[in-house]
């Protein structure tokens, strides 16, 4: 609500541009003042991929894949890890994909150097409340592909079916 004074000027708080004499007398006229709510700010994604074959290596020895995402943090757990698949079968370029087979752990550069898991809802709250504290939000996700240790093997007489 802001008011106009008899000047002419807008009196924003009760307080008139003080060029006046009249600005005992205002009117008050109601006027739409609109706040723009802030959208949080965007967290960078710095992913670093290991395929099965890099992980069998020696570690000095790993080659990995890089990428970046620029994301919301106001999307929902199962989007970012959508997004994360996206980018897996980008770079690793795998036969078949699915959240399972790799494992994701996430750091945030000077507020959580140790790395975390990122597995559930509740871990990426975790990270959202961390990363929302810094001036420009950014996360390193390291993400390696996991041995699929039950694989089932049927063997029929001299023919094995995988």
């Amino acid at each position: 609500m802001s008011t106009t004074c008899t000047c002419n000027s807008r009196v924003i708080l009760g307080v008139c541009c003080g060029s006046c004499e009249a600005s005992d007398t205002a009117e008050t006229v109601q006027v739409n003042v609109h706040t723009e709510l802030k959208k949080p700010a965007p967290i960078t994604y710095y992913l670093t991929m290991y395929s099965i074959t890099q992980m069998q290596k020696a570690k000095k020895q790993c080659k990995s894949i890089n990428a970046f995402l620029v994301l919301s943090p106001e999307l929902e757990f199962d989007t970012i890890k959508a997004q994360i698949l996206e980018k897996i079968s980008e770079g690793l370029k795998p036969k078949t994909i699915t959240f399972e087979h790799y494992s994701v752990a996430w750091t945030i550069p000077r507020t959580q150097a140790s790395s975390m898991p990122l597995c559930s809802p509740t871990d990426y709250q975790f990270l959202l409340d961390l990363a929302s504290k810094q001036k420009t939000p950014s996360v390193n996700l390291v993400i390696k592909a996991r041995l699929l240790k039950n694989k089932v093997y049927v063997c029929f007489l001299s023919a094995c079916i995988r």
